[in-house]
């Protein structure tokens, strides 16, 4: 065996077993160990396919702890973390192993292909994106949508191989000591921010991400999520992941722009920062982790991928 994949699955039961069924339909033959943790849904998950492994949380975690408890549990020099909404193309295992194989310093996005609540068909996809674009503060200019601040932008075709700045699209490879070694999704509460956490701390220590064309794979884009994102911690993920991968201009510049997205009141913002104070200790170790192995500073970062100085 050499690929685990990892599945956070949360309140998604209608989905989850086609999502395994097609996974294993695109991988006969081939032994790729699969792991779910149920991140505490209302009702247990239960899972059909008896090969499959199910961890189940006794209290929520989020999506990202759920992935990194996940490659904590896994066997395999590989990862991939996806949704528990998602289908698989023939070929994807073959293209992804190919590329990722001996490349331990490099992590790799699929091809993620539109599905939707009414369409889970791959012949009938809706779009095509090949990960994403960094957005820090000016996605939407005037902060209207409090989402647009420290997310990822879905980036349109590219060619095989390339280079992508941000995970996106819950189809993404990992070496998991790579993984391991760079502290993966800790930290994070609840949900948001894991994707442009683990790709800012990629580039920043000399890793990259590239694009696996022939790894094509569909992504249920959901109207809502099936479970409540507290905004607290949302607010706190985006203010983490700047005081651990920016400078203090940088964190600051985030800081006053979720501000302004919300109507310029600071509670959310100010109760985050409570937390970062109570975890000082946590942030400062994923901090020196970071500064074990960087190899550019933020805003070298930036001119890389032609972003300006947004502070």
């Amino acid at each position: 065996m050499k690929l685990s994949v990892v599945i956070p699955c949360l309140n998604d039961h209608a989905q989850v077993n086609p999502t395994i069924a097609s996974l294993r339909d695109t991988t006969l033959g081939k032994d790729v160990e699969v792991i779910v943790i149920d991140d505490q849904s209302t009702r247990p998950v239960e899972i059909k396919d008896k090969s499959t492994r199910l961890l189940r949380m006794d209290q929520r975690v989020g999506g990202g702890v759920a992935r990194h408890i996940g490659a904590l549990r896994a066997t395999n020099p590989y990862l991939l973390f996806t949704d528990a909404h998602m289908r698989f193309e023939q070929g994807w295992y073959e293209a992804a192993m190919d590329r990722i194989v001996g490349r331990d310093k490099v992590a790799h996005v699929g091809q993620c292909l539109g599905l939707s609540e009414t369409n889970m068909d791959l012949s009938k996809a809706q779009g095509s994106y090949c990960g994403a674009k960094f957005n820090f503060v000016d996605r939407d200019p005037n902060n209207r949508d409090r989402m647009s601040v420290m997310e990822g932008v879905w980036d349109g075709p590219k060619q095989d191989d390339a280079e992508v700045e941000c995970f996106m699209g819950a189809c993404y490879f990992w070496p998991r000591q790579l993984f391991l070694d760079l502290g993966g999704k800790n930290l994070l509460r609840e949900w948001g921010s894991e994707e442009i956490f683990t790709s800012l701390k990629l580039w920043l220590t000399g890793s990259c991400i590239r694009f696996i064309e022939g790894a094509r794979i569909g992504h249920m884009f959901r109207s809502k999520n099936g479970y409540p994102a507290p905004q607290e911690s949302v607010v706190y993920n985006k203010l983490m992941v700047a005081k651990v991968c920016m400078s203090d201009p940088a964190y600051q510049a985030i800081r006053q722009a979720l501000v302004k997205s919300y109507g310029g009141d600071e509670r959310l913002v100010q109760i985050a920062e409570r937390w970062l104070a109570q975890e000082s200790r946590l942030v400062q170790t994923e901090q020196h982790r970071i500064r074990a192995y960087q190899t550019m500073d933020f805003e070298e970062l930036l001119v890389r991928f032609r972003k300006k100085r947004f502070w």
